[in-house]
């Protein structure tokens, strides 16, 4: 069921965020179109993609486009952790404005709740205090629609900002792989890598094409990451670090930086490349097999 309904009014209040995060349906004298999304059923389409949202000052939320919009604005299937910087942010809308609607998860029940507002001129049918909808995603991961509220895709990396994150990342992945490395010595031994070893320029190239593979390829996940924990992203060189411990198997990474399921997701996504063997050339530089 639609969260407004033709009882509703257009809420726009000064000091609200822009772009409508909170538009309701005018009454219906207002001649705008009132059609909202279908009723939600099981979740995303089974051949969604993981994306990223923005509602007004929160950008670079995760979740799946529905293939649904509500007045040409996207209602996408949003994971739990996009739902919880959603709450922070309403709760500090909430302290100085009663009227402005506020995303909380039900401390009795766990179940997000959305609280319209004191303003909220309600019906049997959109109640002021309603659930939020729950669905699931791929792999059975919850997921949830903010019925109404107008989010909009957000725009994604170009391929120059990859490749300049790439090199940016660039040394710091090689210098994990070659604190992390272990090679054969010259009597035949394994042992780790010689303080004055360099890497060879087709290692150079290797590097860079893997992090520029795997950054194009899970953009949405690295931006998330930086949304959850803004310390992530002023730590230079952590995307770089953390993509050579993951998809080698070591006992860091993605999936340790408490980044929640985000991490998990760009662990997967890590071990997905395969691991990557490093070796002392006989011109004494270092090279990946």
């Amino acid at each position: 069921m639609s969260n407004f309904n033709e009882s509703q009014v257009l809420r726009e209040k000064a000091g609200q965020p822009t772009g409508g995060q909170f538009a309701e349906k005018e009454k219906g004298a207002s001649g705008l179109a009132l059609a909202g999304p279908d009723p939600w059923q099981s979740g995303p389409p089974a051949d969604a993609e993981l994306g990223l949202f923005e509602l007004d000052d929160v950008p670079d939320l995760l979740g799946y486009d529905s293939g649904t919009e509500w007045n040409g604005f996207a209602v996408p299937w949003l994971t739990e952790q996009s739902l919880e910087r959603i709450a922070r942010h309403t709760a500090q809308l909430r302290e100085d404005d009663s009227e402005a609607p506020l995303l909380f998860k039900d401390a009795d029940t766990g179940v997000w709740m959305i609280d319209e507002g004191e303003g909220f001129d309600g019906s049997p049918e959109a109640p002021r205090i309603h659930p939020v909808d729950e669905g699931r995603g791929p792999g059975g991961v919850k997921v949830y629609a903010l019925d109404g509220w107008t989010f909009q895709e957000a725009e994604g990396w170009s391929h120059e900002e990859v490749e300049q994150l790439a090199q940016e990342e660039q040394d710091h992945y090689l210098h994990a792989a070659k604190a992390t490395s272990v090679v054969l010595d010259g009597d035949g031994e394994m042992g780790e890598v010689p303080d004055d070893a360099e890497w060879g320029e087709t290692a150079r190239e290797h590097a860079w094409n893997d992090l520029t593979d795997f950054i194009a390829s899970n953009q949405h996940l690295i931006r998330a990451a930086r949304a959850v924990d803004p310390d992530y992203a002023r730590n230079p060189g952590q995307i770089g670090h953390d993509f050579w411990l993951t998809r080698n198997g070591h006992g860091v990474g993605f999936w340790d930086r408490g980044l929640g399921d985000v991490g998990d997701q760009l662990s997967e996504a890590a071990r997905a490349h395969g691991g990557v063997d490093a070796y002392l050339g006989d011109d004494g530089d270092l090279h990946f097999q």
